[in-house]
């Protein structure tokens, strides 16, 4: 669509994405998604670059889920998708009846929970992240059973991704609340209506849209 953002909405968001997730200094990020994609433009390498942080690519799909072992990011940030998968592959190898009677027994619990996450590569993640889609809820509570709690995000292109987050208390099933600085309401139509720094300029070229939204 041609969103136009400016360097100042992506400073802004850098500065307080960092402040609000307590990133205080340098962290191990893990990049996968391409890098037009808003979240990690803004979310990634802008909160990085802020924090002096180090981020490690994927060198492709084939190796993905190697490379993420190899690097245990501090935070990891992803789709409803990539955690489906990620569930789809533990179960492969364990099934829910089994996973559900060891998680069941207090010590194996733990070593249970230990190794799977550990084979995720997320035994160092302090934060996990999901967005760009609703992540099931049935979901998000089986990675709680293992020890891993996903924090719903919300936002667009066009507000350079700052806009809700479960960033301070994790309530299943929601986007979480406003980051401060982001102005929020409900329309008379039901529309999520956002105001902050960071906002579009508009669209490339295309006035007409501009000046509807």
């Amino acid at each position: 669509k041609g969103v136009m953002l400016s360097f100042g909405a992506f400073g802004h968001v850098g500065y307080h994405v960092a402040k609000n997730l307590g990133v205080v200094e340098p962290e191990q990020w893990f990049s996968y998604l391409p890098l037009s994609h808003i979240a990690e433009r803004a979310l990634m390498e802008m909160v990085a670059i802020t924090t002096g942080s180090t981020i490690s690519f994927a060198e492709s799909l084939e190796t993905f889920a190697q490379n993420l072992r190899d690097t245990q990011p501090t935070i990891f940030g992803g789709v409803p998708r990539i955690y489906a998968k990620f569930q789809e592959g533990v179960l492969a190898k364990l099934p829910q009846e089994k996973l559900d009677k060891l998680l069941r027994i207090p010590l194996v619990n733990r070593i249970i929970r230990k190794s799977i996450v550990k084979k995720l590569g997320l035994a160092r993640a302090r934060m996990v992240v999901s967005g760009a889609a609703p992540t099931p809820s049935s979901l998000q509570e089986w990675f709680k059973r293992i020890g891993v709690d996903i924090r719903e995000t919300y936002g667009m292109t066009e507000n350079t991704a700052y806009s809700h987050s479960n960033y301070k208390e994790i309530k299943i099933g929601t986007v979480g609340q406003p980051f401060p600085t982001v102005e929020t309401k409900i329309s008379n139509d039901g529309e999520i209506l956002i105001r902050h720094a960071a906002l579009m300029k508009g669209y490339y070229k295309d006035e007409a849209t501009t000046k509807a939204v």
